[in-house]
């Protein structure tokens, strides 16, 4: 992290504080995903402590038409501070035009679009590290940022340091190094070599077998009786094969597993086998939630169940039990999804360059849809230059678009953002990299142009 970012965050944590002690109020507008759920816990952990009136609202979809109503007309906000997390770049243009007349206090905080280079204009910062010359595409998630911003504001509390991982986790696939190895020196976590699954610590280990969210196994995930039997042939005689945790396993049992799953995964033909045994981060002091993959499904499913007074768990020590449930109705709609695109239940069909996965049945609120099409693309189930995914709710489309590069987020956030100024597509925040909702009647006109904007920057 540069110290210019690292500069200006303590900066934006001082006039925080500024408005903290001459008693403002505050709104938070947060993205609904779990990078704005963690970001939005360490905010309002700080304010809660501080007795700040605080209002936290989530952000699920908007419309270019609709960006002036966040602060003009009867719904107007009327707050001292407005604070957007992982959320707002793709309308700060909007906001800035807009702010040049109201005059409010607005922080953006996150790590997409950036459709302005301005750090701070007619009062709107833009805490961006794309502005810094850092990658938020590739690197620093909005819960990055709040680790910094979080310290700065409160640097005696590490108590809940270790959600600053979990934006990384779902938008990167993979940790912030900086961070996490400063969270293990700090002994807020433990790094262990094992079976890289969720809950390898709280669950028993057919539980973890079954987990369909990270790692496919054919057969096994999404269903616990067959989990059972995987689990069965170990012949541990000391407890019931459904008592079982992974901590009683020996070398051999764990060999066992692992030989296993892979000759399961090579009978039909997946070659993903290599991250099986990977790295695992526990978070210590924790009994109720082991680690970082498990805390992250946990949010998940808050999100997907519309829990999300379950963040309470983490400021007040809210009972973990509406956690587990969430994540639990989480586990169940995402199996059935996954069993039915893998039996070819669903619509998949390629045109022209694009292979367009719909779905037309219910399978819950569909906010997880980010996470399966990351299983489905890291699995090799569903392959193609261009995938996108529409998931019908009503009379819309909640969609996301994927391609097989990384290197493709930015053109992507681009492409979505004509639509938006265009009023083919809302943003919707549960998915910044690719998420967007489609009236269904603007279906053609949106395949039609994302068709001539993919030709024009050579994706397909």
């Amino acid at each position: 992290m540069n110290n210019r970012f690292l500069s200006y965050i303590e900066e934006i944590s001082n006039r925080i504080n500024k408005a903290v002690e001459n008693k403002q109020n505050f709104l938070i507008i947060s993205s609904l995903n779990p990078d704005g759920l963690s970001s939005s816990i360490f905010l309002l952990k700080y304010l809660y402590e501080k007795n700040s009136e605080v209002h936290l609202t989530f952000l699920d979809y908007i419309s270019k038409k609709e960006v002036n109503n966040l602060f003009l007309g009867e719904s107007g906000y009327e707050y001292d501070n407005i604070i957007f997390l992982d959320t707002g770049s793709i309308f700060s243009d909007d906001l800035v035009k807009l702010n040049k007349d109201l005059n409010k206090k607005i922080y953006i905080i996150d790590h997409h679009f950036l459709t302005i280079k301005d750090i701070e204009l007619n009062n709107v910062v833009n805490l961006n590290p794309n502005i810094f010359n850092l990658d938020g595409y590739k690197e620093i998630s909005t819960s990055d940022i709040l680790y910094y911003l979080y310290q700065s504001l409160n640097p005696y509390d590490k108590n809940i340091l270790y959600l600053s991982l979990v934006g990384n986790l779902y938008d990167f696939n993979k940790p912030n190094n900086e961070i996490l190895n400063e969270l293990i020196d700090r002994e807020i976590l433990s790094k262990y070599t094992g079976i890289n699954l969720p809950g390898i610590f709280t669950k028993p280990l057919y539980k973890v077998l079954s987990s369909p969210f990270n790692f496919y196994i054919p057969n096994i995930t999404g269903s616990d009786e067959k989990a059972l039997e995987l689990v069965k042939e170990l012949n541990i005689k000391d407890r019931g094969t459904a008592g079982i945790f992974y901590k009683d396993l020996s070398e051999e049992d764990i060999k066992k597993i692992v030989s296993n799953i892979i000759k399961l995964k090579l009978k039909y033909n997946l070659q993903r086998t290599d991250d099986l045994i990977g790295e695992i981060y526990k978070i210590n002091k924790s009994e109720e939630i082991g680690d970082l993959l498990e805390l992250l499904y946990n949010i998940e499913g808050l999100i997907e169940n519309n829990k999300m007074e379950g963040i309470l768990y983490f400021i007040k020590k809210y009972n973990i039990d509406i956690l587990r449930e969430s994540e639990n109705n989480l586990r169940l709609q995402f199996s059935k999804l996954l069993y039915d695109i893998i039996n070819n239940n669903v619509q998949i069909k390629d045109e022209n360059g694009l292979k367009i996965i719909t779905i037309e049945k219910n399978y819950g609120k569909g906010y997880f849809l980010p996470l399966l099409l990351n299983l489905l693309i890291r699995e090799n189930i569903i392959n193609g230059k261009v995938i996108i995914l529409l998931y019908k709710v009503n009379n819309f489309y909640k969609g996301i678009i994927k391609t097989n590069k990384d290197e493709n987020k930015k053109l992507i956030n681009n492409i979505l953002k004509k639509l938006f100024d265009n009023n083919i597509i809302y943003y919707s925040s549960f998915d910044n990299f690719g998420g967007f909702l489609l009236d269904i009647n603007n279906y053609d006109e949106f395949i039609k142009r994302l068709k001539i904007n993919l030709r024009q920057e050579n994706i397909i």
